[in-house]
């Protein structure tokens, strides 16, 4: 499945329509949700509906079974939500499934609109992100910018060599 949702911060006025792949690992799609708003890497977790906690992860590595399990395990269906908590700042997030289909005619992550743009020097102050959204000068955000962050992301991690297997005990 492909979905679409729309990631709402709870307490300012930012927000992202993304486009995720279900193949992706709950890890990787919540630090892709990570860089669509430009926030600092850190632990993630979704919280389902029913209260129940999912560890997605520190910085898009898939550090336990519950973050390396993939985004469709969760068997989201449009008009579905969930919230989101990206630890490092504290900042959480409501996200609405728009929806959840076999094929979105979209490149692969994206995010498509959204308002409220986090300049990196605040990244991880909420009181400093509410001030610069309520003040004259807030630049506009550049879509662009949280879709190259996106796929930069996915393209690092998805290409980075494998680790080297070491065994422990071989004989010399």
């Amino acid at each position: 499945m492909q979905y679409l949702f729309k990631v709402s911060s709870t307490t300012a006025p930012r927000w992202r329509l993304v486009a995720l792949d279900g193949t992706y690992t709950l890890a990787e799609a919540a630090e892709l949700i990570v860089q669509a708003f430009g926030y600092v890497k850190g632990s993630c977790t979704f919280v389902l509906p029913n209260k129940q906690c999912l560890n997605a992860g520190c910085g898009g590595q898939e550090d336990c079974a519950q973050a390396a399990a993939k985004l469709d395990s969760l068997k989201l269906a449009q008009g579905d939500s969930l919230d989101f908590a990206a630890a490092a700042q504290g900042f959480y997030h409501h996200i609405e499934v728009l929806r959840a289909q076999e094929h979105l005619y979209c490149l692969m992550p994206s995010c498509l609109v959204g308002a409220g743009l986090v300049p990196a020097d605040i990244a991880g102050d909420e009181a400093a992100l509410t001030r610069y959204a309520a003040a004259d000068e807030a630049q506009s955000l550049d879509l662009r910018d949280c879709t190259k962050r996106m796929r930069a992301y996915l393209s690092a991690k998805r290409h980075a060599p494998a680790p080297a297997l070491t065994v422990p005990f071989a004989p010399a």
